[in-house]
């Protein structure tokens, strides 16, 4: 059974992913070109600045959300109501927190603080998500079916509405509609086929979740620090060109780690599950999620260093032909990022939220105070190389405090791999954009 069922739901998301995947190839190329780096770099840091704020809304709660479905099915109802309410309550709080920012500390430009409360609208959207629901039950196709119709509705408005630089507001107010018709769709299917009751916005109904989801909520503050906060730097240390430059590397590397995501968000509900009844089955899951990173994470990030220059000229175009560099120094990223990812999920399956919190406050702590001294010279890349660093800190830390819990083999080889392969790969790479720049 589970077998078919790792299968069934490695299905569901390969068909969101291949969606998600295939219609980006046409829209973002598209925008990045329509509005210019310098327009594109406004618009990436009001999205960024905007889920920086989201925290408060979309990091604790889903995290625990899963777990607690998954490991304890039978309460979903009444939690599914608890954090519902709790997390409307902080959208509105954390939409106040960010026109504070606006006011107040945000770059004195009037598109950008437009743009900056536009993208704000997106916290109360995700406030309703329940694709944690889902996830918790194993009901992956659900979530593909809800995220292949938000990225065709994406798609369909980004072809139509956006061909100038002028409209760099509908990008944001897309951002916004598309995960909308995603919430409705798992809102109605949760509605009609659970029964749920209506959210719970008193307080006192949130004392049994809160503190746990606290806990994940700061680990996804300091998370965010190393995977935003270094484009919100970037603005004040930098020009919006630079800052266009960076977030559309940034997307370029994010195509091949979604499918690190994609692998997390198989394995997770199901190593939950057998962290509460069963140690061998839980070790089997987890041998399979480490092949799995092994053969996907590895070739993505060896072709990404390599590949780097070629790509972003398909991709971009020749007006960012200079992000190339910024591609090749991002793409180790995806490694990084799923060794993060495997030992902070083994944290958080056991219950030692306070481990991942120490975790990741590491190396957020590490991002901000060597972002702070390399930015104002190396700039993007600067950023790139200390987020690489960021998650590595993760994983170590994270891999110390595990190292009690069922584990597997090959880690002393995915690591020396991992140094190994970008090295070379590095090296390769520069002895082939000299021999073209000699030719």
């Amino acid at each position: 059974m589970s077998g078919r069922k790792i299968f069934s739901n490695s299905a569901a998301l390969l068909s969101l992913e291949l969606v998600s995947k295939t219609l980006p190839l046409v829209t973002f190329p598209m925008v990045a070109r329509a509005l210019g780096p310098a327009i594109f770099g406004k618009v990436g840091f009001a999205i960024s600045l905007a889920s920086f704020f989201g925290l408060m809304v979309s990091s604790g709660f889903p995290t625990y959300g899963i777990k607690e479905v998954a490991q304890n099915p039978g309460q979903a109802r009444a939690l599914v109501s608890q954090l519902v309410g709790a997390r409307v309550f902080f959208a509105g709080l954390a939409y106040f927190l960010l026109m504070l920012f606006v006011w107040t500390l945000a770059p004195d430009d009037a598109m950008t603080r437009s743009l900056m409360m536009c993208a704000g609208l997106s916290l109360f959207v995700s406030s309703l998500d329940l694709q944690w629901f889902f996830t918790g039950m194993s009901r992956m196709w659900v979530i593909a079916s809800a995220g292949i119709l938000s990225q065709i509705v994406s798609a369909a408005l980004t072809v139509t509405l956006i061909y100038e630089a002028g409209h760099a507001m509908r990008l944001v107010l897309i951002s916004v509609l598309s995960p909308m018709v995603a919430g409705l769709f798992l809102l109605f299917r949760t509605r009609d086929h659970f029964k749920l009751p209506q959210p719970l916005l008193r307080p006192r109904h949130w004392s049994m979740i809160l503190p746990a989801c606290t806990m994940l909520s700061l680990a996804g503050l300091m998370s965010q620090i190393y995977d935003q906060l270094d484009l919100i730097l970037l603005r004040y240390f930098s020009s919006d060109i630079e800052v266009g430059m960076y977030a559309a590397s940034c997307r370029v590397m994010g195509v091949a780690l979604s499918f690190i995501f994609f692998i997390g968000q198989v394995y997770f509900p199901l190593i939950c599950y057998a962290a509460k009844v069963d140690s061998e089955r839980e070790r089997r899951y987890l041998q399979l999620m480490w092949n799995t990173i092994v053969m996907i994470a590895l070739p993505l990030t060896i072709g990404g260093v390599i590949f780097a220059r070629p790509l972003t000229l398909l991709i971009l175009g020749e007006q960012y032909a200079e992000a190339s560099v910024i591609v090749r120094w991002l793409m180790p990223n995806v490694m990084a990022t799923a060794l993060a990812i495997y030992f902070g999920g083994r944290l958080i399956t056991h219950r030692r939220e306070k481990k991942y919190l120490i975790s990741v406050g590491a190396a957020a702590a590490c991002n901000i105070i060597f972002n702070i001294i390399l930015m104002p010279f190396f700039g993007a890349v600067a950023a790139a190389v200390t987020t690489m660093a960021s998650q590595l800190v993760v994983a170590g830390l994270a891999g110390y405090y595990s190292r009690d819990l069922p584990r597997h083999r090959s880690i002393v080889f995915i690591v020396t791999s991992f140094l190994t392969a970008r090295i070379t790969s590095s090296y390769q790479a520069e002895k082939r954009d000299r021999a073209l720049g000699e030719a």
